[in-house]
């Protein structure tokens, strides 16, 4: 196996990718591509309100969702309104952002069979409808929002975080160009997306953390060497190490 590193762009969650891709005796460097801030007070405020009155569901596509949405109202408040409303059940497009949830104290939690926006709007889509609250990115699809207004959901949407380039360091810029990493994770089209604007021209290997970020590495005509079942930290690694070791 080869013995380059592995070069980690997340805006957050590139310790978890780190921690298990050493456990398949795999090393990383970590260097962000984005960087993820807090959206507008009153934007956050107004959903936190329809959360509270909401008869449905809140849907959580991001792990990045809750986190920046309780720094704007408050944890503690955004925990309230989710433990005291009845009428609400929860969603997660995956373990990631179920793992969120969990952490303000929701124990039944709705995941899909895979963990896809597409998939989990088919299957809420089964149900009868009801009210949505969607915090989103400034760069989420709007899959889940077209999706179940058009199955006549009433969706509550608000851009509660901001994800942006962050700044990269010269020197993994030249790491880069040549190819001194085994391979790179891509876990967002936007991370791919400032990718290629360093180096357009990259060779290197990318693993993506899901079939969309990899549909959108493949238009840019980035290296795809292969997509992880889960976007679980683990379920990478093994791409990771499996593929570099030459195992399907």
């Amino acid at each position: 196996m080869s013995l380059k590193p592995i070069l980690l762009v997340s805006s957050t969650g590139n310790s978890r990718d780190a921690s298990a891709l050493h456990n398949r005796s795999l090393s990383s460097v970590i260097a962000p591509f984005t960087q993820i801030s807090s959206g507008l007070m009153e934007d956050a405020q107004e959903l936190l309100t329809a959360l509270e009155d909401a008869k449905g569901w809140l849907v959580v596509a991001s792990r990045n969702a809750l986190p920046q949405w309780g720094k704007l109202v408050g944890t503690d408040k955004l925990q309230e309104a989710l433990v005291t409303n009845p009428n609400i059940r929860c969603a997660a497009i995956g373990k990631g952002s179920a793992e969120t949830l969990s952490q303000l104290g929701v124990t039944n939690i709705f995941l899909p069979r895979s963990a896809d926006s597409t998939k989990l709007l088919l299957e809420l889509k089964e149900m009868a409808p009801a009210d949505a609250v969607l915090p989103l990115g400034n760069l989420s699809r709007t899959t889940l929002e077209n999706g179940l207004s058009e199955a006549g959901w009433k969706v509550y949407s608000k851009t509660i975080y901001i994800n942006s380039p962050a700044a990269v360091e010269k020197s993994i810029v030249r790491q880069i160009n040549s190819e001194s990493f085994s391979g790179i994770v891509l876990r967002s089209p936007s991370a791919a997306t400032v990718l290629n604007s360093l180096a357009p021209n990259s060779t290197i290997p990318v693993f993506c953390g899901g079939p969309i970020t990899a549909e959108f590495a493949r238009e840019l005509a980035m290296n795809v060497a292969g997509v992880a079942k889960s976007p679980s930290p683990e379920d990478l690694a093994d791409l990771v190490a499996c593929t570099l070791d030459g195992k399907p």
